[in-house]
């Protein structure tokens, strides 16, 4: 069948005043291999099953990979051991994608969907999945990055007109989050240096 029973909230659909339904067959993630690829060389798989792989971010020690996938019309984020080729689920509650390791290692930082906007949660993945909430007010909150020494966290908001605003969160103290940039689109990542 051209729709997918499991859901995918990137497939358009539309209905016309008539109730004509217009939709297309082709999904935004389609599934794929994870592979290292070096310049020059032939992309070397990695051993983990192919899967609508949306987002994903290297550990600040290189070892893991934290990646989100869409399965079953959620998402989902999986730490995968580089070095082992294994892999656990992270036992999270609603949707939870574009995961973000703080610098400082064992925390991840990731973006949810548990109460109909987006917020940002965190868990501290090497000293047994303690989470807990980073930002959950009424705007979309999206982590982007965080700053090399693990105190500030970079994230962006939707606005009702379409635009994104950039803003700063210094983690740890009551701050007011800053300000920092607005653009009509996402911002850009970051480099870690």
């Amino acid at each position: 069948s051209d729709l997918d029973p499991a859901g995918d909230a990137f497939m358009p659909i539309a209905t016309g005043h008539d109730g004509t339904l217009a939709y297309t067959t082709s999904q935004r993630f389609s599934e794929s291999r994870l592979a290292w690829v070096a310049a020059g060389q032939a992309p070397d798989p990695l051993p983990f099953p192919a899967r609508k792989y949306i987002s994903l971010d290297m550990s600040p020690d290189g070892r893991a990979l934290a990646a989100a996938s869409l399965e079953a019309g959620r998402y989902e984020i999986r730490l995968l051991d580089l070095s082992r080729g294994t892999e656990q689920r992270l036992d999270l509650a609603g949707s939870n994608w574009t995961p973000r390791w703080n610098p400082r290692g064992g925390t991840l930082t990731y973006r949810s969907m548990r109460k109909g906007s987006f917020d940002v949660y965190q868990t501290d993945v090497a000293g047994g999945g303690q989470e807990e909430p980073i930002l959950t007010t009424e705007e979309d909150e999206v982590p982007r990055a965080w700053s090399p020494d693990g105190r500030l966290l970079v994230y962006s908001t939707s606005q009702p007109d379409g635009s994104t605003h950039a803003k700063v969160l210094t983690i740890g103290e009551a701050s007011t989050p800053s300000l920092v940039a607005t653009h009509s689109i996402d911002p850009a990542d970051e480099s870690r240096d």
